[in-house]
């Protein structure tokens, strides 16, 4: 069950699920506006390009997540999972 949390087509067919229901107004955590997306895309790039100027972005990605905070969250899902049956 927790691989399902590290494959990264689950983790795309979830947010496109979620980007779902917030266009259709269902959400009440999310509201998606495509209209301003021109605009912050290009303030995202403007932001990237003054603040990474020679384009030498440090790596990011959804594993990164697990540790904000300075929290080792992967390592307690590791723990987790070693103690976990394979079995459903």
């Amino acid at each position: 069950m927790l691989e399902t949390l590290f494959d990264t087509a689950t983790t795309r067919l979830r947010a496109r699920a979620l980007l779902a229901r917030a266009r259709a107004g269902q959400s009440a955590h999310f509201s998606v506006h495509d209209d301003a997306m021109p605009s912050v895309a290009s303030m995202v790039a403007q932001t990237t390009k003054s603040r990474y100027p020679d384009l030498k972005i440090p790596y990011h990605s959804r594993w990164r997540h697990f540790e904000a905070g300075g929290v080792n969250r992967r390592a307690w899902l590791d723990t987790l999972q070693s103690g976990a049956s394979s079995d459903p």
